[in-house]
């Protein structure tokens, strides 16, 4: 059975990125995260033209951050079998 306050970093990934892996410890990992978004993102923003939507633009930043997002899930996921 799982708790859903397990999931809180989960959450708090999804509403401001990052947070999920300084919730659960892991502060280089979502430091490594942050940098890649803004990366990814600053690329893909320079490789595509202003008829491309927001999002289009940002895609790989959107992408890291939707990985991130992943990461925390399955950390947690993991931590959670070991402890059983």
């Amino acid at each position: 059975m799982t708790k859903w306050a397990d999931y809180v970093p989960v959450f708090a990934g999804m509403l401001i990125p990052a947070a999920g892996h300084l919730m659960i410890g892991r502060y280089q990992r979502g430091f490594i995260m942050l940098v890649w978004m803004l990366v990814m993102g600053f690329i893909t923003y320079k490789l595509t033209d202003e008829s491309i939507s927001f999002v289009g633009r940002f895609s790989g930043g959107f992408a890291i951050y939707l990985l991130s997002v992943l990461d925390v899930h399955g950390t947690i996921t993991k931590r959670r079998a070991k402890s059983v």
